[in-house]
C-alpha cells in the first residue's frame, strides 16, 4: 500500500482480496501486463495482518454507536478468561496512585467512592476495591 489508510479499510480490502488468491494467480497467467501478484510470503503476511485487523475491526463494530455502559456487555468477549486479571491490574494501579497522592485528594472524592479519605487514608482500599470488582464480575458469571 502506498497511501495511508484507516485500519478498517485495510481490513476490508484484505477480507475481500484473500479469498481471491487463486484468481490473482490466474490473472498473472492470462494477462502479461499484470506483474503485481503477491508472492507466497506476501500472502502469508496478508493472512496474519488480516487476522490481527479482524480483532480490531470486530471490537470497533461492537463499540460503535454504544454508550460506555454497554462496555460491560462486551468486556468478556474481548478479554475472555483474562478479564478479571486486567480489571485487577488497573484497579491496583489506580489504588496505588490514590495512596501516593492521597494527602492531596479532596475529601469529597472519598465520599463519591464510598470511603472516607480523611479517616482511612486508604487503609482497606484494596478490600473495598476487591468487593467492588467482585460485584462487577458477579454479572459475568451468569
Amino acid at each position: 500500500m502506498d497511501v495511508p489508510t484507516r485500519r478498517n479499510s485495510t481490513f476490508l480490502m484484505l477480507d475481500s482480496a484473500l479469498p481471491l488468491k487463486e484468481a490473482f494467480g490466474r490473472l498473472e497467467q492470462i494477462d502479461r501486463n499484470y506483474k503485481l501478484n503477491p508472492s507466497e510470503d506476501e500472502w502469508k503476511v496478508a493472512y496474519i495482518v488480516h487476522d490481527c485487523l479482524k480483532k480490531i475491526y470486530d471490537a470497533t463494530n461492537r463499540f460503535s454507536g454504544f454508550k460506555l455502559a454497554l462496555v460491560e456487555y462486551n468486556y468478556n468477549a474481548i478479554y475472555g478468561e483474562n478479564a478479571k486479571k486486567y480489571v485487577d491490574r488497573v484497579r491496583s494501579a489506580i489504588v496505588d496512585l490514590f495512596v501516593e497522592y492521597g494527602g492531596e485528594l479532596n475529601p469529597s472524592f472519598g465520599y463519591a467512592c464510598g470511603s472516607d479519605v480523611e479517616e482511612s487514608n486508604f487503609s482497606g482500599a484494596n478490600k473495598e476495591s476487591d468487593d467492588i470488582s467482585d460485584d462487577m464480575f458477579s454479572n459475568f458469571d451468569k
